[in-house]
């Protein structure tokens, strides 16, 4: 009993030697481990490449792992995204050159040869603003318009400053039209005496839309009324009869 007691004892004795080895072991290959995992470091990410007139850089290569420890995730570089460059600004359009013809086609739709003196001009959009004022010129086409802004209303260049010295003719007794249906023939004539006449011929206004009004009475006394009242020269031409100019109108 005493050698078996003995005997178990120095069993045991060989079993807590032996873990002893194994435990001893252990910190070893802990050691190992270690070095192992320090070997796997992941490598450092490569930098993006610098955008270059709007190209993106090239990912850098990740860094390769240590012998036994799982190798480190390679750094992504992100290349920068180049930005697009502004569109430049278009240059503003010189009016195109043109000579006056009395098609007018040659500037195309809603515009007009501008041409003072009906000779050589620049393309205009045809006027969409009328003044009242009372400024008569003559236009490329012989009809006289009561300013430069109606005759540009109707899209026409101009030749002299005052009324047409040979007019557009218009009535008389072939009924002779206007150019445009926004033509107006007018009929003055010299005097009182001049009412009597038959058929007498017109000539061609272009007018605004609205005529004048001066704060005082109008001049123009209508042949076919001449006991009326009298009128403004604008609202007679647009009468479309005839008219002669009195002095003795009331004021």
């Amino acid at each position: 009993m005493r050698l078996g007691h003995i005997l178990g004892i120095a069993l045991a004795s060989g079993g807590l030697v032996v873990c002893s080895s194994s435990d001893e072991s252990k910190p070893a290959a802990s050691t190992s481990t270690s070095s192992s995992s320090a070997s796997g470091a992941a490598g450092t990410g490569g930098g993006g490449g610098a955008a270059s007139s709007g190209t993106a850089g090239a990912a850098a290569t990740g860094g390769g792992g240590g012998e036994t420890s799982s190798g480190g995730a390679g750094g992504a570089g992100a290349g920068g995204s180049g930005s697009g460059g502004e569109a430049g600004s278009g240059g503003g359009g010189q009016p195109k050159s043109c000579k006056w013809s009395l098609d007018g086609k040659e500037c195309g739709p809603d515009a007009y040869c501008d041409a003072p003196g009906c000779a050589a001009g620049v393309c205009q959009s045809v006027g969409k603003v009328e003044s009242d004022k009372t400024a008569p010129v003559c236009g490329c086409d012989d009809v006289t318009y009561w300013n430069e802004t109606v005759a540009a209303s109707h899209g026409m260049a101009v030749a002299t400053a005052g009324v047409c010295a040979k007019p557009k003719m218009c009535g008389g007794i072939a009924s002779i039209k206007c150019p445009s249906p926004k033509h107006y023939c007018g009929y003055p004539v010299k005097d009182e005496l001049g009412c009597k006449m038959s058929d007498p011929g017109g000539a061609c206004w272009g007018l605004p839309d609205k005529c004048p009004t001066l704060g005082i009475g109008g001049q123009e006394r209508k042949c076919s009324d001449q006991k009326g009242p009298c009128l403004y020269e604008c609202d007679a031409l647009k009468s479309g009869g005839l008219f002669y100019h009195d002095g003795t109108c009331p004021q």
